[in-house]
């Protein structure tokens, strides 16, 4: 696949529907997320991948009508129903990323905490970041979570908070906005922290139905 085609392939979101569960998919090459919809009248249509910008566009759409949504694929183009309103998206063509090889097994260690509480603290600990400085380093220890970063304009900014976990301890580093960007998303009182090693990619999980996978980065 060449490199304009592959980047235009994962700037779209990917719709699976299928009867045994329906999946959206996204990624960037960074990070991917995975989620889980409900389907409630279900016709025979293969996967698409939809511009992200259009996916914007129906998310405004759903905030506004409270009815289900309904979708139609026809001649490479698919189309979105809510209420008395439509829209018309293309469908990206090109083979989207085989995303499954990508989520990692379940056999590291687990951590579940307060998303609230987690996204608070990411928020607080990201107010000393800029463009450059982007990471920040979690340290995870029996009952709790560290969090901490510097940056060279402002400073430092260490914050702590309880974790249920009971290992080793574990120290790794992950860019501040992709963790933010999580937990926003996570609509569940509690999140679970999937790690092998302070390397391999982390996977987090808000419920049954979302995942999100992102790696670690080496921080100077």
């Amino acid at each position: 696949m060449g490199s304009a085609k592959a980047r235009s392939i994962m700037a779209g979101i990917r719709l699976e529907t299928r009867r045994d569960g329906s999946r959206a998919v996204a990624t960037n090459g960074s990070r991917l997320s995975v989620c889980g919809f409900e389907v409630i009248d279900y016709k025979t249509g293969d996967p698409v991948t939809i511009p992200s910008a259009a996916i914007a566009e129906l998310i405004t759409l759903l905030d506004c009508e409270a009815d289900d949504v309904e979708m139609l694929q026809l001649d490479k183009r698919t189309f979105f129903r809510s209420g008395p309103d439509v829209l018309t998206s293309r469908q990206i063509e090109g083979q989207f990323p085989d995303y499954k090889r990508v989520i990692p097994e379940k056999n590291g260690v687990c951590i579940t905490a307060d998303s609230r509480e987690l996204a608070d603290m990411m928020r607080r600990v990201s107010l000393v970041l800029t463009m450059e400085d982007i990471g920040v380093t979690l340290s995870f220890s029996q009952g709790s979570l560290s969090v901490g970063t510097e940056s060279q304009q402002h400073g430092k900014a260490d914050d702590m908070m309880p974790v249920d976990y009971d290992g080793d301890d574990i120290v790794l580093s992950l860019d501040c906005s992709f963790v933010s960007d999580f937990v926003s998303a996570a609509h569940s009182e509690s999140i679970s922290i999937y790690i092998k090693d302070r390397t391999s990619p982390v996977l987090f999980e808000a419920g049954a139905d979302y995942q999100y996978i992102c790696s670690p980065i080496t921080l100077d």
